[in-house]
């Protein structure tokens, strides 16, 4: 497996601010930029230069992202300061006058659409004028080290979640009281945790477990469909859906405070903690 060296400029010192990234031989920079500091992009001697980037934030509790080109990213962003509300954080790439960003934009926006990961609130759009062969390899390796970085900012905006078939390594989850199986899923590489559809949860709470954040998760995936009422005794999981943790799967399935690092377990009994952590 291959190294990859990255370089990360930090100006002024803040973490939380103005970040610019660049990978080992790539013509490319990356600017991360959060809303209240767009003012500090002027000073950039790429400010001016064309470039693909993502607004992201949340709306209505769900995770967006805006995917756009421009000719001069500057002038763009402060115009999307203006036009839109719901971004937190910019990021920008640019590669000064090598890359093709319309042809960017286009397969940024197709790639994320395909992965279901985030709310895209941009059109598709199509690829723009025809470019080289040669052109066209190029900005498809501009287009990797973009996801790279973006996951590597932990966005997991490309990310696909396997189908249950195809995933790794599949596990369930029982009732320490039954041999009933609850509910199927499989670790993400991000830390999350995606439970499968047809997935069963208990309609009733532990007495302990009510009026805390898992049981107000629960109210909100019976609210967006995700959970339906199939017996009066089992709510049933109607699409895949995707936890921050393993843990936050498991207590929404139980109804109860649950450990889902050693809850979850693969089909020779083994625990998520005893095949990841051990």
């Amino acid at each position: 497996m291959e190294n990859t060296i990255v370089e990360m400029l930090i100006p002024h010192n803040d973490p939380n601010g103005l970040r610019i990234i660049k990978l080992a031989g790539w013509i490319g920079r990356a600017f991360v930029i959060p809303r209240a500091d767009i003012k500090e992009i002027k000073a950039l001697k790429e400010a001016s230069h064309p470039a693909v980037y993502f607004l992201i934030g949340e709306e209505d509790g769900k995770a967006t992202v805006y995917i756009g080109q421009t000719d001069n990213f500057e002038r763009r962003l402060n115009q999307q300061v203006v036009a839109k509300n719901y971004w937190d954080i910019a990021m920008v790439f640019t590669g000064e006058l090598d890359i093709d960003v319309q042809y960017l934009e286009y397969i940024c926006t197709k790639e994320a659409r395909e992965s279901g990961r985030y709310e895209i609130k941009n059109a598709t759009g199509t690829p723009g004028r025809n470019i080289s062969d040669f052109q066209r390899v190029a900005n498809n390796k501009f287009f990797e080290n973009i996801k790279f970085v973006v996951s590597l900012l932990s966005y997991p905006i490309f990310q696909e979640v396997p189908k249950e078939q195809q995933a790794d390594k599949i596990y369930h989850l029982k009732l320490s009281r039954s041999n009933d199986v609850l509910g199927r899923g499989a670790l993400l590489s991000s830390g999350e945790f995606v439970v499968y559809a047809g997935s069963m949860a208990r309609i009733v709470e532990a007495k302990s477990f009510q009026g805390r954040k898992g049981s107000g998760l629960r109210k909100q995936l019976i609210d967006e469909g995700v959970l339906q009422n199939q017996d009066g005794i089992s709510y049933i999981f109607t699409k895949d859906y995707i936890f921050g943790s393993p843990s936050a799967a498991g207590y929404v399935i139980t109804g109860m405070s649950t450990n889902g690092w050693t809850s979850w377990k693969d089909k020779n009994g083994k625990t998520l903690d005893e095949n990841v952590r051990k």
